[in-house]
């Protein structure tokens, strides 16, 4: 086979590899600095896999004064999904990746190793492509998906239902083609593929290989023979991915532990176009346990994997990002516990502390997180959130919440800040439920106290006589003692646990009876603090109703 005429049959108007190489010159880096590239597919939502790459692409370039890069593999016309580019790029902004190069809105990229979207790159593919060919490392195939169903079934009836399917040893139906045979089919316009011939020579030749975060690997060569560009000329992942890897500059490759299978593939089709290999870091895998068993997230099953459910219900970015990065470094949980207020990009990043296997998803882990989070910002910066949180997702609130900053800000900084401030929110969306008596007077129920209306009523009758807004905290506090002493509760817990049935109540009872007139709860925050934010007619108008 005259494996050039071949290659010109196939490919006649296509240019040569050594064009797209001296067009993309190679990078001035620093000793040391990585260049990374988050490549995501338009295919349907975010989800956490997604950005936990992002944070390993973004954050390893910058510490080592790299690149990072945005590619868009978009080659997949069936399963591409409008506006999913947009809203990837929106959840990166969201999460503070601000990437050096390539896509930056779904119509405008900034670099000089563009395109970035690789339906963009068919021409360079097939550059490569055609030099396989010319090397006599790929061929085409004109096999119809009958073809390769027959396949199958042939090698299952004579293997064994257990039997590895594909194109290998005598079922390459098109590997042994003479030219006079691919030129009537190509004048025939009959559609092929493009394959890569597996370079095993038996199912037991092994092939090796690196990753940063699991060290030297040894793994079966691939068998059998793969597509490479598809009918319509595209590349697939296989071979797209290693040239623009290449033509790019990348020289860290961080993906998901799902691609570690195909592994021994790209190493076949690097060495076969004689590329320097980039480092690989193959991710973690996200797991849940679901009756009992433990299994891979999937962003189609699992709504918790997807970064819009904790968008929607509420949690700060900053509380998910930080979770990530528990998952991501073995180190990350102590070094936030030691700087709980340090900005995270203080955080360093090592291969070491990677974590290369599964991980479980956690909500409840995520849940305690949130609190801390919230717990530590300012008042100014949960209004900030809350505004932007039913901006999006509760407009009638939204108009409130807009024009009372002063009244919601100062609910929200009752008991915040401090050696121990409040933990009572994980999530933003829980404010309007949580501070409901801050948005309309309560539904008062007294039954829970237990106590006679009259003493609910006299403690109420003669509260109202005491209050006044202007006490200052000692004050009040001076006050609701003087009223517990008056009215028989005791304020001396010793005593009342000593004979509870001398007296209407300690007093916490008290205190109680006041809060439930206020809020409708019998927990709440700092009581001062709420009636402070309420004002004074709110108040008297809330004990009066009570009364």
């Amino acid at each position: 086979m005259d494996n050039k005429k071949l290659a010109s049959l196939l490919f006649p108007n296509v240019k040569g590899v050594d064009y797209y190489e001296n067009k993309y010159k190679k990078r001035e880096l620093k000793e040391g600095a990585y260049v990374t590239r988050f490549a995501p597919s338009p295919t349907g939502y975010v989800h956490m896999g997604n950005i936990l790459q992002a944070i390993l692409d973004y954050t390893l370039a910058k510490q080592t004064s790299g690149v990072s890069i945005v590619r868009v593999e978009d080659t997949d016309d069936k399963r591409k999904v409008d506006n999913a580019v947009d809203v990837m790029l929106s959840t990166l902004k969201q999460y503070n990746l601000n990437f050096d190069e390539g896509v930056v809105a779904s119509n405008k990229s900034i670099g000089e190793y563009g395109p970035y979207y690789q339906s963009e790159r068919k021409d360079i593919y097939q550059s490569y492509a055609k030099q396989l060919v010319e090397k006599g490392l790929a061929y085409p195939c004109f096999c119809t998906m009958d073809d390769e169903q027959q396949i199958r079934e042939s090698q299952i009836k004579e293997l064994g239902e257990h039997a590895l399917t594909g194109y290998y040893g005598k079922w390459r139906k098109c590997n042994n083609l003479t030219i006079e045979e691919i030129e009537n089919n190509l004048k025939a316009n009959k559609p092929f593929t493009i394959k890569f011939k597996s370079q095993a020579k038996s199912l037991d030749d092994k092939i090796e290989g690196e990753d940063v975060t699991r060290g030297k690997l040894s793994m079966q060569r691939w068998f059998k023979d793969e597509v490479i560009l598809k009918s319509d000329g595209q590349a697939v992942y296989h071979l797209a991915h290693i040239v623009d890897d290449y033509l790019m500059g990348v020289n860290l490759v961080v993906r998901g532990s799902e691609w570690l299978s195909t592994y021994p593939l790209h190493i076949d089709l690097l060495n076969a176009l004689k590329i320097n290999h980039p480092k690989y870091l193959h991710n973690l895998l996200l797991c849940k346990i679901e009756n009992g068993s433990k299994i891979k997230i999937s962003k189609r099953k699992h709504p918790e994997c997807l970064m819009s459910f904790y968008e929607e219900l509420g949690y700060p970015m900053e509380a998910v990002r930080d979770y990530m990065y528990t998952l991501l470094n073995s180190n990350f949980e102590d070094w936030r516990n030691a700087n709980p207020t340090a900005d995270i990009n203080e955080f360093k990043v090592t291969f070491n502390k990677i974590n290369a296997g599964e991980v479980m998803l956690d909500t409840a882990k995520i849940d305690n997180i949130s609190k801390n989070v919230i717990s530590l910002m300012t008042a100014e910066e949960v209004y900030n959130k809350f505004l932007e949180y039913t901006r999006k997702y509760d407009n009638e609130l939204f108009d409130f919440v807009n024009k009372n900053k002063k009244y919601v800000t100062g609910f929200l900084a009752i008991d915040r800040g401090g050696v121990k401030p409040r933990k009572d929110l994980c999530k933003i969306s829980e404010i309007k439920d949580k501070y409901h008596y801050f948005f309309n007077a309560p539904k008062v129920d007294f039954s829970t106290l237990n106590l006679d209306n009259k003493i609910i009523k006299t403690v109420l009758s003669e509260y109202v006589k005491i209050f006044d807004i202007k006490d200052d905290k000692e004050t009040w506090w001076n006050k609701i003692k003087t009223l517990a002493e008056t009215l028989n509760f005791a304020t001396d817990n010793k005593a009342y646990k000593a004979d509870p049935t001398k007296f209407n109540g300690n007093i916490s009872t008290l205190a109680n009876i006041i809060r439930l007139s206020l809020t409708g709860e019998t927990q709440s925050v700092d009581m001062y603090g709420i009636m402070q934010v309420l004002g004074n007619a709110e108040v008297i108008q809330r004990l009066t109703n009570a009364i």
